[in-house]
């Protein structure tokens, strides 16, 4: 838990550096129409960023899914908490949240769990923020 900050701060500087690629008609894509480019971007950059602190992470200082989830409310916090875009879009923040936990759900698992599919829980939080990150570009 000491290590949130760090890692909340690594995220927000990697925030530009994952490229983009996948379905981009998806729930959360419906629920960002109108949504300027800007705020898409925003967007866009905070996933990229969350799938790749994720995968860099993969369960050695973010060690299960309670404290994912803590950590990427509190970035999310730091991120959006003064701009325009919270509270905006209805249902958006929901669809995120269903797509994110999408293979994963709301037991709190480690991230160095495998899945029968033989990737990790992080593999899977990684794809599923790729996915977010899509579909809000």
């Amino acid at each position: 838990m000491k290590y949130i900050p760090l890692a909340v701060c690594a995220m927000l500087l990697a925030l530009s550096f994952v490229p983009a690629s996948g379905d981009k008609s998806g729930e959360v894509s419906k629920k960002m129409r109108g949504a300027t480019r800007e705020e898409r971007r925003d967007l866009a950059a905070y996933y990229g960023a969350l799938a790749d602190i994720t995968q860099r992470d993969g369960g050695d200082l973010i060690k299960d899914t309670p404290t994912w989830r803590l950590m990427n409310k509190q970035a999310l916090h730091l991120a959006f908490a003064k701009k325009p875009i919270v509270g905006k879009y209805p249902g958006l923040d929901k669809a995120i949240d269903t797509l994110l936990l999408e293979g994963v759900g709301l037991e709190p698992l480690p991230l160095n769990k495998e899945l029968g599919d033989g990737s990790t829980v992080a593999d899977k939080l990684h794809d599923n923020c790729l996915a977010v990150k899509v579909q809000c570009e």
